[in-house]
């Protein structure tokens, strides 16, 4: 009679893991959705708590849903590289020579190959601004410098 307890026992236990892991798979849900209830009120506030995506949150919480395949890490990384000439003659001075990211993405970093004074990213993100300040050119002559940046998508 003992052995039937032992057995029983074990078919007891199966069966709970078992229907653990068929609970344990609809978290996240199939289209990737996290479902949750939280608590902002008396019953502990902040409390969260992951549920079945067929469950719903009891009385005194409110539902939370989030999505687990949102984008983590760098995204559609790039790296831009454009040329700066100038075609004598040209007296030395400062110009500005702007490098730009394709649309959609935004500029991390930048470096440029020749004399600059000053660089910055352009105000919405879209490029980065060189100044660069170049010798005299004479006729016939050609000053070439380049910028380079690093461009990935935003969100």
């Amino acid at each position: 009679m003992k052995k039937n307890k032992f057995v029983v026992a074990g078919v007891v236990t199966a069966a709970l893991v078992a229907g653990a892991g068929i609970t344990y798979a609809a978290i996240p849900a199939a289209d990737g959705t996290i479902h949750g209830c939280y608590s902002s009120g008396a019953l502990g506030t902040g409390a969260l708590f992951v549920i079945d995506d067929a469950a719903t949150c009891p009385s005194g919480y409110t539902a939370l849903n989030w999505d687990q395949t949102a984008p983590s890490g760098l995204q559609g990384y790039e790296v831009v590289t454009d040329s700066f000439v100038i075609n004598g003659p040209d007296s030395a001075g400062t110009d500005t020579f702007t490098v730009n990211c394709p649309t959609g993405k935004v500029a991390l970093g930048a470096g440029f190959k020749g004399d600059h004074v000053s660089s910055q990213v352009l105000t919405d993100g879209s490029g980065w601004e060189f100044d660069v300040q170049h010798p005299s050119v004479g006729s016939g002559g050609q000053y070439n410098s380049s910028g380079r940046i690093t461009c990935a998508t935003d969100g």
